[in-house]
């Protein structure tokens, strides 16, 4: 079993490596050749925490493997990370533990990599304006990897403290160049061209009189039920693709709008982003309509990224091999 310690698996890849990884998985996720089994989602001993497992597989690469991971905000006052992530991979023919990679600096890249995925396909050819929902680490990625695949003029960011704000900004501007600017929610949503929500919300945060025809949204935040950051109205009114359809109405931003019967399961069979990376499925076709992703993210993107790293680990003869 090869042994990959925090922040080496990340040092390994490159945003491109992440991006192509994660394309493959969608398209094996598509074609039938890679699976996503039911998440397991719970709260600690504090109800501020939580833990969810991610399990899967991924044919084409003969491997499955399960991402357990942790939210813990009070880490903050410890001087350690909110979020911890841990992915185990497995040999698909002998059930044979492969790899332990430590996958917290691999999450933000992973997640942001689907969300880059999507607005490459879905958003104008001429967005450029970014509106950010939060301002956490997760958020950093996000904007990160919409600034590979897009230019962009501003970055509108909502948060809601003035130091988290600061830092924010600070951390983005090293890795973007554009304006940071700090703004209310109704003022950057009517603004932007590309949406991106990534907060733990469990209420509205954007009402669909805000968005203007031709924005894309990528709603990242919601990834278990009752997690919330849209106007069920918004995600009724969007032309809406998914990661899983299954999972995104069980536990995604389109849950909301589904139980309200304004978003039926018909809408979205075969709006998935493996389709639309297939060419399966068509992506915008006019430039005044709502595009939105809805992404709670698949156990496939966790392995297809592990798996990339374990590879380059062991070809560079990195990371530590324990016998088992």
């Amino acid at each position: 079993m090869l042994v990959l310690p925090p922040d080496a698996a990340q040092s390994l890849l490159s945003l491109d490596d992440i991006l192509a990884a994660v394309g493959d998985a969608f398209r094996a996720f598509d074609a039938g050749r890679a699976h996503a089994f039911p998440v397991i989602a719970a709260a600690g001993s504090d109800p501020t925490t939580g833990i969810a497992i991610k399990s899967g597989r991924d044919d084409t690469k003969s491997v499955f493997g399960v991402k357990i991971g942790s939210y813990a905000p009070g880490n903050a006052r410890r001087g350690l990370a909110a979020h911890a992530s841990t992915v185990l991979l497995f040999d698909g023919e002998t059930g044979a533990l492969t790899a332990m990679v430590a996958a917290t600096g691999l999450n933000g890249p992973r997640t942001g990599a689907a969300d880059a995925l999507a607005v490459d396909r879905l958003a104008r050819p001429d967005a450029k304006i970014l509106a950010l929902f939060g301002a956490g680490h997760q958020a950093i990625w996000e904007a990160r990897m919409i600034a590979h695949v897009r230019k962009l003029s501003e970055i509108l960011v909502w948060t809601r403290s003035d130091q988290r704000f600061a830092l924010f900004a600070e951390e983005l501007s090293r890795h973007i160049d554009a304006p940071i600017l700090r703004a209310e929610p109704e003022t950057a949503a009517r603004k932007a061209d590309i949406i991106a929500t990534v907060t733990p919300s469990r209420e509205v945060l954007i009402q669909a009189e805000w968005v203007k025809p031709g924005t894309h949204i990528s709603a990242m935040g919601a990834d278990m039920q009752d997690k919330q950051e849209l106007d069920p109205a918004l995600v009724a009114g969007s032309r809406v693709f998914v990661d899983s359809v299954d999972q995104a109405l069980r536990i995604g931003e389109c849950q909301h709008a589904h139980r309200a019967g304004r978003l039926p399961r018909e809408r979205i069979l075969g709006a998935t982003l493996g389709a639309l990376l297939t060419g399966r499925c068509a992506g915008r076709v006019a430039d005044e309509e709502i595009t939105l992703f809805d992404s709670s993210g698949l156990a496939i993107q966790d392995i297809a990224v592990a798996h990339c790293a374990a590879m380059r680990a062991r070809e560079r003869g990195l990371g530590i091999e324990v016998a088992l």
